[in-house]
């Protein structure tokens, strides 16, 4: 069985890459070699703006929230 663990974080910039490193150290530490530990490109703002395909993968989206949103 593959286990895939996301981090969320707003544009994956610092945080969720630094986050996703220290966990997959534990996972290596732990001998786990099944799950995966990744970041979103883009983080969470990347995800809600690409498309309907990745948006109908985030719960209770609200367009209204993503509107004014630029890159």
């Amino acid at each position: 069985m593959n286990r895939l663990l996301s981090v969320p974080v707003g544009s994956s910039q610092g945080r969720g890459p630094r986050a996703a490193g220290w966990f997959r150290d534990y996972l290596a530490s732990q001998g786990d070699k099944e799950t995966r530990s990744v970041i979103l490109r883009g983080g969470i703002k990347g995800w809600a703006t690409a498309g309907r395909e990745y948006r109908e993968w985030i719960d209770e989206y609200d367009s209204s929230k993503w509107s004014n949103y630029r890159w």
